[in-house]
Parts: C-alpha cells; sequence; structure tokens
C-alpha cells in the first residue's frame, strides 16, 4: 500500500528527526526503514524503537482532553 502523502526518501531509508518523525504528520519510523541494510542492528532499532515509542507517547497525550473538560 502506498501512503498519500509519501514520507520523504534518502538512499539509506525513510528521513527521520531525532524523535523518528517523517515529513508526514503523525508518522513515525525506526529501525529498517531509516537505516541501510548493511547498517541494520538490532540493538539500533531497539533504541530508535525506545524514542519514537516516546515520541508517539508526547504526541498522543497532547491530542487527549483534559479531565477537567
Amino acid at each position: 500500500p502506498e501512503l498519500s502523502p509519501a514520507p520523504a526518501l534518502s538512499p539509506e531509508g525513510v528521513v527521520v528527526d531525532a524523535a523518528g518523525r517523517t515529513s508526514v504528520p503523525g508518522l513515525f519510523a525506526a529501525g529498517d526503514l531509516t537505516s541501510p541494510p548493511e547498517r541494520r542492528y538490532v540493538a539500533q532499532a531497539i533504541g530508535q524503537g525506545a524514542i519514537v515509542a516516546r515520541a508517539v507517547e508526547a504526541l498522543l497525550s497532547l491530542k487527549r482532553p483534559s479531565a477537567e473538560a
């Protein structure tokens, strides 16, 4: 399946910032999607996944209605 809009790509994979955010709002990437085959390491993917999980959690907490509403 194709995404519309598609995230920015480089020769290494999906382009992400330090938090794993892509050029598509709300779309995150990590691990094998962001590294070329010769630089795919399990430990690196685990670390990137943890960073992305925190960024997603922060994004979702901003979208939650407050308890006072």
